[in-house]
């Protein structure tokens, strides 16, 4: 018994000869809407931290600002800046060096919850102050009587937070395109990777005293590199979806986000949405933060297929672009010469790509071309998904695929398909393993997984069948940004 107690008493002390544990305190402070303003409430918060720091040692400090999705991405990116150097300078005024803080900021690109109502926008408006530091070990004297019945197995060591993947996939979310636009006119616009949007005169919501021009934003994702870097997927309620592209819209106006009228629809042309009639609108599904997006049909979205060949009927039954039919030569005339007539004043900016196009010559360009004409009707303002479900396959024949992978916060794994265009991202699974759930068989497919730790990226991909997912570990290699994105390009889509 001597003996032992002397061990338990001998491993104490080598504990205590390592002087410190390592903790983490997290806490959040909150703003109102476009402000930056240091509150007392914040204040409170911030001599907290600071209190926490001056009983430690070996403390780091993380400031990471987040907005709401009110505003432009570029203009959220700075008004997060706005905060986090806002609670910088306090911790500065009450004695923490600068040295010892890091700054992040990430705009509205990681929100904790929806931007669905001012409750949840409330959230999103926050920074977070993350310390990370040394706690000494209470120190034994000789004086002191040693419990000799202490359990060294009960001495717990808390470890740093991991790095998230979603902090490092935040600079890799693309610029939106900008246009500039009258409400009052009919207006179709098109983006760099080919989709186009039909704004119908007077079908914005405008603030009070508009300016003359709204501005239209303008996302495109279409590539599986995109859609892996911006944390997005082809699933609905864990079925397998084939994209034909996913975009976002936001139209502006005096700084206001602004959406549609009730009752009217944005037209939308997807260059890729002419494979099948199966394809459909898909919204956002509710997701956690970090979590990437799942998607749920629009109920409410409808389809506006040309004539029955796919092409634009050019005859005196002349269809506009918001789904009017004329049967009447006359009233297709009148029409056809009044569009003409109509002039755009359309200015794109940050994206010379992106141009203004006329309704007439551009229908007349995808005939030319030989191209089906199939727009689609959204209620919605938003990021839009246009995809269509396997229905190919039963339900009974999908497999579920279990990858041998450690889990962890630092990484992303995803199966990309060859033959369609779907990619789907794995959950965690127990603690070193990955699950794919209801994956169409037969497919090859190419397994990518990447992972960010102590600042460094790196990439793992393998190409299989989906009933050959490997047993063995992803091999991974250290890449820089340039060649992550390269690597990811040359999947094929």
């Amino acid at each position: 018994m001597k003996m032992k107690n002397l061990l338990f008493l001998f491993a104490f002390l080598l504990i205590q000869s390592l002087g410190f544990s390592q903790q983490t305190f997290r806490s959040f402070v909150y703003f109102k809407t476009d402000e930056a303003n240091i509150s007392e409430e914040t204040s409170r918060m911030v001599q907290e931290v600071v209190d926490l720091w001056r009983n430690s040692e070996e403390a780091s400090l993380l400031l990471i600002g987040h907005t709401d999705n009110v505003g432009s991405l570029k203009y959220n990116l700075a008004l997060s800046q706005k905060r986090v150097e806002a609670i910088r300078d306090l911790f500065l005024q009450l004695g923490m060096p600068n040295d010892l803080m890091a700054l992040r900021f990430l705009g509205e690109t990681a929100p904790t919850t929806t931007n669905e109502d001012e409750q949840n926008r409330q959230q999103n408006r926050r920074v977070e102050m993350v310390l990370t530091y040394q706690e000494k070990v209470p120190v034994l004297t000789v004086e002191e009587p040693v419990d000799t019945s202490l359990d060294i197995t009960q001495v717990v060591v808390e470890e740093a937070p991991e790095e998230n993947i979603q902090d490092f996939l935040a600079q890799f979310a693309p610029a939106p395109q900008l246009f500039h636009i009258s409400p009052l006119r009919d207006t179709s616009i098109q983006g760099a990777a080919g989709t186009i949007l039909f704004f119908k005169a007077n079908s914005l919501k405008l603030p009070p005293n508009p300016d003359s021009l709204v501005v239209i934003q303008l996302t495109e994702y279409y590539t599986a590199a995109e859609i892996i870097l911006n944390n997005l997927t082809t699933t609905a309620k864990n079925r397998p979806l084939e994209t034909a592209g996913m975009i976002k819209v936001e139209a502006w106006n005096k700084e206001q986000s602004i959406p549609l009228k009730r009752g009217q629809r944005l037209e939308v042309f997807f260059p890729n949405a002419n494979t099948s009639k199966d394809f459909q609108l898909f919204k956002p599904a509710h997701t956690e933060a970090n979590e990437a997006v799942s998607w749920r049909r629009m109920t409410n979205a409808r389809t506006n297929p040309c004539n029955a060949a796919g092409m634009v009927n050019n005859s005196c039954a002349y269809r506009n672009f918001i789904g009017r039919w004329f049967c009447n030569w006359r009233q297709a005339r009148a029409f056809r010469k009044n569009w003409k007539n109509r002039t755009r004043n359309i200015q794109a900016r940050n994206a010379t790509s992106t141009k203004a196009v006329d309704y007439d010559q551009l229908i007349a360009t995808i005939k030319d071309e030989g191209n089906p004409c199939r727009t689609f009707l959204s209620p919605n303002l938003a990021l839009i998904n246009c995809d269509r479900f396997l229905n190919e396959y039963p339900q009974n024949q999908l497999v579920d695929v279990l990858l041998q992978e450690k889990a962890q916060p630092s990484k992303l794994t995803a199966i990309v398909f060859h033959r369609i265009k779907s990619v789907m991202q794995g959950s965690p699974y127990a603690r070193d393993q990955y699950f794919f759930q209801n994956l169409p068989p037969g497919h090859r497919v190419t397994l990518v997984s990447i992972k960010y730790q102590d600042e460094k990226v790196y990439l793992a991909q393998k190409a299989c069948k989906v009933k050959e997912v490997p047993d063995q570990r992803l091999v991974y290699q250290q890449v820089d940004k340039a060649e992550l994105l390269a690597q990811l390009k040359s999947i094929g889509w």
